[in-house]
């Protein structure tokens, strides 16, 4: 892969977070595979050794895309800006709380002033749900 097609950022907060930033341009058929296993870096990378109490830090992979994927079941969720994706059972109880992907998909930006004024609220709704995780 040329440099040109994709860029991948390693960050740690002060929230003792660890997140994974991705800019991709160009269309990637594994990428949802190739987040999974990135994110496994800053999870081992935590291991200590001897004795440890397995309090691992968060951490966050977030994907600005420059593609849609196509493989969703409905209208909705393909035009959808936005996908918040975290452990869950198969009840939809969270499982694990301190991993989380987030994939912006760019293309589906296409909303004017009024709606991403109304989306804000939403947005904000976000960033506290990130914050809040793992306290």
């Amino acid at each position: 892969m040329t440099e040109e097609r994709y860029m991948i950022y390693n960050a740690r907060t002060i929230w003792m977070k660890k997140f994974i930033v991705e800019l991709q341009k160009a269309k990637q058929d594994f990428f949802r595979k190739r987040a999974i296993y990135y994110s496994t870096f800053p999870i081992s990378e935590q291991a200590e050794k001897g004795i440890w109490n397995y309090n691992l830090k968060a951490v966050f992979c977030i994907g600005l895309l420059d593609f849609t994927f196509n493989d969703y079941a409905n209208g909705t969720e393909k035009r959808e800006i936005v996908h918040w994706i975290t452990l869950k059972d198969q009840n939809g109880k969270p499982f694990y709380n301190k991993l989380t992907y987030i994939y912006l998909e760019m293309p589906n930006f296409e909303k004017g002033e009024k709606e991403i004024g109304e989306d804000l609220g939403k947005e904000k709704r976000c960033q506290k749900r990130a914050m809040d995780c793992c306290k």
